[in-house]
């Protein structure tokens, strides 16, 4: 959907209705992710479904328009997310954790920057170039390097913090995820308390590299 919105600059988020009409046509990234926002705010328990739209979407969308991005994308960022920035609070069940629109939305820029610095990487390393149908493959072995993992930590270093950190810390959270998802099922990586562990001392390595207080 990402590489559709930015090739014809527009759009049409409902296949069944008359496309003439312009008014179901979206013509910005700004656009796509309120509309799926309002719809997520109309469901009392939206389901991981609509977040991991709200993921790819901004995954494929900053590879494509900002593949050299060396800073988080502050602005973007605030465009896409900062309207429900510790708002609508959905329990996805009995007992289970409860996910915010907000939240999940700065978690989609950690997934972001993770596929900016690992396309980097394979481009430095003469694989494949990525694109909205090369994408990495989940639990294909795709691990990144340790220079990629500190300039991953940098970048979302850098975003906005409050008493939360929510965007400093899903960013960081989404880059976590995102290598959970693309390693190998056999990998040390396969559960997320391993993972965890082996993100902290990655971190606190660039930390030391950088100067960054953790």
């Amino acid at each position: 959907m990402a590489e559709k919105l930015v090739r014809d600059g527009k759009l049409l988020l409902d296949g069944s209705v008359d496309g003439r009409d312009k008014k179901h046509y979206v013509h910005s990234a700004v656009e796509f992710m309120t509309e799926l926002h309002r719809l997520q705010e109309r469901v009392y328990l939206p389901n991981d479904h609509s977040f991991h739209m709200s993921h790819g979407f901004v995954w494929q969308y900053v590879l494509m328009t900002q593949p050299d991005l060396q800073s988080y994308p502050v602005a973007l960022a605030s465009q896409f997310c900062s309207q429900y920035h510790g708002r609508h609070n959905k329990r996805k069940g009995k007992g289970s954790t409860i996910k915010s629109i907000g939240a999940e939305c700065y978690h989609s820029f950690g997934h972001a920057v993770f596929a900016v610095v690992a396309s980097r990487q394979q481009a430095k390393e003469g694989t494949k170039h990525v694109s909205a149908r090369t994408q990495f493959i989940p639990m294909g072995g795709f691990q990144l390097s340790d220079e990629a993992i500190c300039e991953a930590y940098q970048i979302c270093y850098d975003a906005p913090t409050d008493e939360s950190r929510t965007p400093q810390k899903y960013c960081h959270g989404g880059v976590k995820h995102s290598q959970q998802l693309m390693a190998s099922p056999r990998s040390f990586l396969g559960d997320s308390h391993t993972r965890d562990v082996f993100f902290a001392e990655k971190f606190a390595m660039c930390e030391e590299k950088f100067g960054l207080p953790a």
